[in-house]
């Protein structure tokens, strides 16, 4: 069980609307519908009397339940709130699953603690799906992340700081490794992809990459980052990432070929944040790539 479960579920009780309820929480209506059937899972009950997404009643379990978690969601708020006036110099930093930002991070360190000498930030590497999901619960505090994923989502401030090329990895064991030059020689592959609710959304803007090489990938889903990755080791595709996947670029048999195309990174924050130590990271992460 989670928060964002919780929310969805009181939204659509509060609205008896499955289409209103995903609406107000910018979400896709079969999003909202996953996350509510995964809670009445957990739950072991029916929270819904449900005739269409248009028409549904609360059950009484789902009446038991909505009391419980709007008092829960007011004690969490509450608590939450006051955890942040009792630390307000701690940061949870986020970025991809992936990435090596070692070449970056300490100077950003360095340049935070001049103007907050105690913050103390807390780093954790999330898939794509929870890095937003906890910027939502307030997991975490803010993100470094690709700019096409929280872009739909009215509560999320983004800043752009940087460009990054995208590339696409392949392997020595690919039968045509050698006969590969660019994008274009890899039409024929297969493309693995992260089975994330945000990757999906953005399928038809990926094909679009390839536009300029003429061919639709075939898109494979994977479950995780290390699948993956072990299907481009063992040359049963491709995929397409970008240049600070650093530990799988040093791979002695794992090569690249750069797209003519880049990723925007974004700083990503809540804008119910108030932790003041949100805009001295901020002001650093974007004053390292200002600096370059």
């Amino acid at each position: 069980m989670n928060d964002r479960q919780i929310k969805c579920f009181l939204e659509a009780a509060r609205t008896l609307n499955f289409t209103k309820a995903a609406e107000n929480l910018c979400l896709p209506q079969q999003a909202l519908s996953r996350y509510i059937s995964s809670l009445e899972a957990e739950l072991d009950t029916l929270l819904f009397i449900r005739k269409n997404t248009r028409n549904i009643f609360l059950s009484e379990s789902g009446k038991a339940f909505f009391n419980l978690f709007q008092r829960f969601e007011v004690e969490f708020e509450n608590t939450r709130s006051k955890v942040k006036a009792s630390d307000p110099q701690q940061v949870v930093f986020g970025y991809n699953t992936g990435w090596n930002l070692s070449f970056m991070m300490p100077q950003v360190f360095a340049k935070c603690r001049e103007q907050m000498p105690n913050l103390n930030i807390i780093l954790k590497c999330m898939g794509l799906s929870e890095l937003i999901d906890s910027l939502y619960s307030h997991k975490v505090d803010a993100v470094l992340t690709i700019a096409d994923y929280p872009e739909h989502y009215p509560e999320l401030i983004r800043e752009p700081v940087t460009e990054i090329h995208r590339i696409v990895l392949y392997s020595d064991l690919l039968a045509t490794s050698k006969l590969i030059h660019s994008p274009a020689d890899l039409y024929d592959q297969k493309f693995f992809i992260l089975d994330d609710i945000y990757v999906r959304q953005m399928m038809k803007k990926m094909e679009s990459y390839f536009e300029s090489y003429h061919f639709v990938p075939q898109f494979q889903a994977a479950d995780n980052f290390e699948t993956i990755i072990a299907n481009v080791e063992n040359g049963l595709g491709v995929t397409m990432m970008d240049e600070w996947v650093y530990n799988i670029l040093a791979h002695p048999s794992i090569h690249y070929v750069k797209m003519n195309s880049y990723h925007t990174i974004s700083f990503v924050w809540h804008r119910d944040s108030n932790n003041a130590g949100i805009p001295v990271l901020r002001e650093a992460v974007a004053g390292y790539f200002h600096e370059k």
